[in-house]
């Protein structure tokens, strides 16, 4: 299922077993939290202030991501990358965030992040992923890997969309460093 190359690790399989075992436990977690219509999962939450104005909360969102091996650095990436949106939420009553209904508004306010999923890209939830290959240099590792959408009841499965994780070793363990498809 996976192929190793270029390895200059202390212990190249088993640092090639590891990435694609998280690689695939974040994939098929997120896979699963989407069909099953679990947003809260994936996705920080709407939740009224102290002071009766709209905020996020991370707390669900951010143990799950830690859980799967994702890295100090990109939690705090990818934290800082709904800074506009907290900021604009903060101008709104919680009481007028409820009553909210077009996706304009909420794109108004930067907040539209459940109209599409973040870490595989697009407004479709794939079906499977498969890792395809592993590189492993010296603390870092790349999992090269392929979404899709299975069409067994119509056609075949269907190749869609490669993706690629980035992994970096902190406090001796692999931690996703970046997703990109």
């Amino acid at each position: 299922m996976f192929q190793s190359f270029d390895c200059y690790s202390q212990n190249p399989e088993t640092d090639s077993i590891e990435v694609s075992r998280i690689s695939t436990n974040f994939f098929d977690w997120y896979i699963s939290s989407a069909k099953n219509h679990k947003t809260d999962e994936y996705n920080p939450v709407e939740i009224e202030s102290k002071n009766g104005m709209t905020t996020l909360d991370f707390s669900k969102y951010f143990e799950n991501l830690r859980r799967l091996s994702f890295s100090d650095l990109l939690l705090k990436k990818e934290r800082k990358s709904y800074n506009e949106c907290i900021r604009k939420l903060s101008q709104v009553k919680y009481t007028d965030y409820l009553k909210l209904t077009d996706l304009d508004q909420f794109e108004n306010l930067n907040d539209d992040f459940t109209n599409y999923y973040r870490w595989t890209g697009g407004q479709e939830m794939f079906d499977i992923y498969s890792v395809r290959k592993v590189k492993i240099e010296n603390k870092n590792a790349i999992v090269i890997g392929s979404l899709y959408f299975d069409n067994t009841g119509v056609e075949k499965i269907d190749f869609i969309r490669e993706i690629t994780t980035t992994f970096i070793k902190q406090n001796g363990e692999w931690k996703i460093r970046d997703i990109k498809y």
